[in-house]
């Protein structure tokens, strides 16, 4: 893996130590800057997270979707309530998983790519009684959209 000189490993390993310790991290935002696999072990390293913002931009077609799923039904992030997550080629299942996982209601989701399908709008509808915003530009249906207008403030494009 081609090392940037700006950001060795050993300065990663570091930052994402001391914010376990630390726990000072209540929301995190991940845009890029390492491989899915890497940017999926800084997030798992700060457990109490409250908000994550994830626009993962992994290289070379990683499939990071399943994993972060898997993590989330483990119960990494317990105090999770706001979730703004652009991953490339995330699947029905995989959100629906993410969402009847989770430990505690959402507050907050965004979701600018993905499209959702049967499995994880049905998950999503646990959530319909402290979600206050929702941003889904996939929601294609009009029924759909004419019912979840209704309980939330949502963004359809």
């Amino acid at each position: 893996m081609p090392q940037d000189s700006l950001n060795p490993p050993e300065i990663r390993f570091q930052i994402s130590q001391h914010l376990q310790k630390r726990d000072l991290t209540q929301c995190i935002r991940v845009y890029g800057g390492l491989d899915g696999a890497n940017q999926l072990c800084l997030i798992a390293r700060c457990p109490h997270l409250k908000c994550l913002i994830w626009h993962s931009t992994a290289p070379g077609g990683l499939d990071i979707s399943r994993p972060f799923a898997e993590k989330v039904a483990a119960g990494t992030w317990q105090n999770l309530e706001s979730l703004d997550l652009d991953i490339v080629d995330m699947k029905d299942n995989e959100m629906a998983t993410i969402l009847t996982s989770m430990p505690r209601q959402l507050r907050s989701l965004v979701c600018s790519s993905f499209k959702f399908g049967p499995l994880s709008l049905q998950s999503l509808e646990r959530h319909f009684e402290t979600l206050a915003e929702l941003y889904a530009r996939q929601i294609e249906s009009s029924i759909l959209r004419d019912r979840y207008t209704g309980y939330l403030n949502i963004g359809l494009a």
